[in-house]
This record gives C-alpha cells, sequence and structure tokens, in this order.
C-alpha cells in the first residue's frame, strides 16, 4: 500500500489489504491499485465481505507473531458477532480508516533487546468500548477528522534507525 502510514517506520507494523486476487498483479498494476472498501458509511460490512476476508483476519489474528490488528470498527464488531469467545479476539482493535485493510502489529523479534512489547489488552475489545465507535460522539469526532485540512505530520525517525545502512 502506499498510503503513506507513519507507525510503519519502526519496522513492527504491516498494512495487509483485504483485497484478493487469484494472480499476481504486475507491476504496473501493483503501483496503482486502490483497495475496495468493504464497509458502508463506517458502521456496516458490503456485500463484498466474504469467507475469504473472514480467513485473512482469523488467520493474522491467531498468530502468535501479532501484538494487535486494527481494523474498521464494522468489522471489529463482525468478529465479535461471529467469534465472541476466539482466543485471538483480543488482537483485534477498532481504528478510523481501516475499511479496506488490516493494520498489523507484530511482536517484538526474539533477540531484538530494544524492541518493547505492547502490554496486550485486559478485554476482547467487544463490550462498551465497541459501542462508542457507532455513537454520535464517534460521527462527531469522524466529522471533525474528515474536515481538516491541516497537513499531516510525521513524527521523527527513530534515533535508532540512525544505526543503519544506507539511511
Amino acid at each position: 500500500m502506499a498510503s503513506g502510514h507513519n507507525s510503519h517506520q519502526i519496522g513492527l507494523d504491516i498494512d495487509l489489504w483485504l483485497r484478493m486476487s487469484q494472480r499476481r498483479p504486475s507491476v504496473k498494476e501493483r503501483e496503482t491499485w486502490t483497495a475496495p472498501t468493504f464497509v458502508l458509511q463506517r458502521k456496516k460490512l458490503n456485500a463484498a465481505w466474504s469467507a475469504t476476508q473472514t480467513q485473512l483476519v482469523v488467520a493474522a489474528a491467531d498468530s502468535p507473531t501479532v501484538a494487535r490488528i486494527f481494523v474498521s470498527p464494522a468489522i471489529k464488531r463482525y468478529f465479535c458477532d461471529h467469534f465472541p469467545t476466539a482466543a485471538w479476539q483480543f488482537r483485534l482493535r477498532p481504528w478510523w480508516g481501516h475499511e479496506e485493510h488490516l493494520h498489523v502489529r507484530l511482536t517484538c523479534p526474539v533477540g531484538a533487546t530494544r524492541c518493547v512489547n505492547q502490554a496486550p489488552p485486559t478485554d476482547n475489545g467487544c463490550g462498551a468500548d465497541l459501542d462508542w465507535w457507532f455513537s454520535k460522539e464517534a460521527d462527531d469526532e469522524w466529522s471533525k477528522l474528515i474536515s481538516d485540512k491541516a497537513p499531516r505530520v510525521f513524527p521523527d525517525i527513530p534515533v535508532a534507525c540512525d544505526d543503519l545502512p544506507n539511511r
């Protein structure tokens, strides 16, 4: 994805499109494809959502090398409704702008002494915190976010990156 997520600078974050293809894209396609949304008006999965997307999310969430996955609140609600007791449910967290992709945060690699894992959430995320995303307050917050015309500000690259070759 050429979306410019700033958290990817530390090397533990990856984006996975929910779009699936039966073939490998050409170089031109890879650089110009866009991902279709799977969510209607932030709150409901559309008809394009299928077992394929479900299997991708479950495979990622069930991996012990995954710490968190940000998904659309509608996607999180789907998994709360269909997999309420899944051991990996706590890894799925709702966040703005994840209607067409998963934002996956990996756990620290073995031996990465300067890497600190996030503490796991204390619940599965299917309660009141999820309900907020479907509230009038969340709608108002979303309206403010999308109407903000200020340029994006990216954080400085971490000092540890100075040690990397070819920076």
